[in-house]
């Protein structure tokens, strides 16, 4: 590039091919990390936008693509990981709130998945917050766009079994507040093929019944939405994480009695999810305290211990708290037209949108 003599500079066309853009010379590194890191940062170049507003995820072409590559495991883990994604091509990842998968590919040992370029997780959201919680307005749109994603896989025959804040990412936190996908399909399995032996969902956001070693369904990641939807309202967990399966079931089993996990958080401050309500007790405002309530009221469906009467994805949609009926037309309060105003993000489609590409 720096020849003094220019008829002997190489030309762009040739200097695309070089090995230092191709990469062609880490072939036989084993320096994994390292070269995940570099094809990740040439795949943003080579796939960057040519709109530098920061606002091109709006259109139909996505400014940015992410190498995602998951920690070390088998390859027919792998493998499976693939073609749960080539189930979930079915589906439109816009309408239904799921990442944009574009490719896998094998380097070597390891399989590299390319997807869409979010923002950031609710997990890493809510400690920018320094954990301050979410009020019920605020998390609606959230909650409304996971029932459409849990809805979708239902319609594919699809579980997640991880849901939980970090696998939930903003799309653009600055122009689409509230607006959000779920990710990270690496733990996810067709319904039908669940045993009673699958060891699924992260501590905390786990079942009743997997614990109990009962064959999981896809009523699972509605448990696991109720968690992270109270995660929110809390701005903690809510359930203990602690990898002690005893102290999980005694907290479930008497409604969240005394227990105290390894690093020192209390979970005595609740006898029933009746008492969600007690959390917020300044409310004055009737039409918010009534917000409050069909809340709790889905929240108490979705965290039902049998999960035969567990509210399913697409009944969830039609409550009350989500559909916001029970906020009147006539009332004209700033907290109905701000409640409004944040589920703008939502495209409340018609149920056939929801679960079809």
């Amino acid at each position: 590039m720096l020849k003094l003599n220019p008829t002997e500079r190489v030309f762009p066309g040739k200097a695309f091919l070089h090995s230092f853009l191709t990469m062609e010379h880490l072939d036989n590194s084993d320096n994994i990390p390292y070269i995940n890191s570099a094809h990740k940062l040439i795949l943003k170049c080579r796939l960057g936008s040519s709109n530098d507003s920061g606002d091109s995820l709006d259109s139909d072409l996505v400014a940015q693509r992410s190498l995602q590559v998951p920690k070390p495991f088998s390859e027919l883990q792998s493998e499976k990981e693939a073609e749960i994604f080539k189930r979930l091509r079915r589906l439109d990842p816009d309408k239904n709130n799921i990442v944009r998968f574009y490719s896998c590919f094998k380097y070597k040992t390891c399989f590299c998945f390319e997807f869409e370029l979010l923002d950031i997780s609710l997990y890493d959201f809510m400690e920018r917050r320094e954990w301050k919680p979410l009020s019920v307005a605020e998390i609606r749109p959230i909650a409304q766009q996971m029932l459409v994603a849990l809805t979708a896989l239902k319609s594919i025959g699809v579980t997640h079994s991880d849901i939980k804040p970090a696998n939930i990412l903003l799309v653009n936190q600055e122009s689409k507040p509230f607006k959000v996908k779920l990710i990270d399909f690496g733990a996810s399995c067709m319904t039908s093929n669940f045993t009673q032996f699958h060891e699924i969902q992260s501590f905390g956001y786990r079942a009743p019944e997997v614990y109990l070693g009962l064959r999981p369904d896809e009523s699972v990641d509605m448990w696991g939405l109720g968690c992270t939807l109270l995660f929110l309202f809390f701005g903690q967990h809510f359930y203990p994480t602690s990898q002690c399966e005893y102290n999980y079931m005694k907290f479930i089993v008497k409604l969240h009695g005394t227990f105290t996990d390894e690093n020192g958080n209390s979970y005595d401050h609740l006898e029933s999810l009746d008492d969600l309500q007690k959390m917020v007790p300044d409310i004055k405002d009737p039409t918010e305290l009534g917000d409050l309530n069909a809340f709790i009221d889905l929240i108490k469906n979705m965290l039902v211990v049998d999960p035969l009467k567990r509210i399913l994805p697409a009944d969830a949609l039609n409550h009350k708290y989500i559909s916001m009926e029970h906020l009147n037309e006539v009332d004209k309060s700033p907290y109905r037209t701000m409640a409004k105003e944040i589920m703008s993000v939502c495209e409340l489609s018609r149920k056939t949108d929801i679960i079809t590409g």
